[in-house]
């Protein structure tokens, strides 16, 4: 009876060794599977094709979660793509590339889904289009001679966004060619050529220079 207690802890002892065994050798395949997929991640940033890449360092951190170093060069790839990205969609805003900007926030969303930066972009660009558009219009009135209708329509574009530079300049310069206009309509400008056009004789005899200047100022 003794002897075949003593089988059967050798049999259980054997169990567990193999069992430890099998674990063991799981955890360094997967960690050298890791390894191999967060290796080919940052190459293929290197080669620039950077989606690629920080899909590949995702799924390191998936296959290996405990190790710090994979998920700190994934969130800093990831970052770091992010940026570069947010630099091109805000240019192309800036130039009225609306198509390229959107393609921009979407490779972003396609990076990183839950970003709210890239989400508000996609709603910036449709506000920012529809801007642009208004601005051509009123640039149109402007030029068929309906400049009223057309500050009436830059001006709401810049009620809506201060900040829209090209609605700014545009309406700055509306303004100008609407004051010209008014001008010329009530016969300013030709009386105030003609005021300029008076000569005027001054005469200084024992003057200062001081009184010379005086009297050129007010003259």
């Amino acid at each position: 009876m003794r002897a075949l207690d003593l089988q059967e802890g050798r049999r259980s002892a054997i169990r567990t060794a193999l069992v430890s065994f099998v674990v063991i050798a799981a955890a360094v395949l997967t960690g050298c599977a890791a390894y191999e997929t967060f290796h080919e991640g940052q190459t293929r940033i290197a080669q620039g094709d950077t989606e690629a890449g920080l899909a590949k360092l995702k799924q390191a951190t998936v296959q290996d979660p405990g190790n710090p170093d994979f998920r700190r060069v994934y969130y800093t790839q990831l970052e770091t793509a992010e940026n570069g990205i947010f630099r091109d969609a805000e240019f192309a805003l800036g130039v009225g590339a609306f198509d390229t900007a959107r393609d921009a926030f979407q490779k972003v969303l396609r990076l990183d889904p839950a970003n709210r930066r890239a989400s508000d972009g996609l709603i910036r660009t449709d506000i920012a289009e529809r801007h642009w558009k208004s601005l051509d219009a009123a640039l149109a009135l402007a030029k068929d001679g309906h400049l009223d209708e057309a500050i009436a329509k830059t001006q709401q574009v810049v009620s809506e966004n201060p900040n829209n530079r090209r609605a700014v300049s545009q309406l700055r310069q509306q303004l100008r060619q609407q004051a010209d206009s008014s001008g010329k309509e009530l016969g300013l400008y030709p009386k105030l050529k003609a005021a300029y056009r008076v000569p005027v004789s001054l005469s200084f005899t024992n003057a200062t220079l001081l009184q010379v200047f005086e009297a050129l100022k007010q003259a």
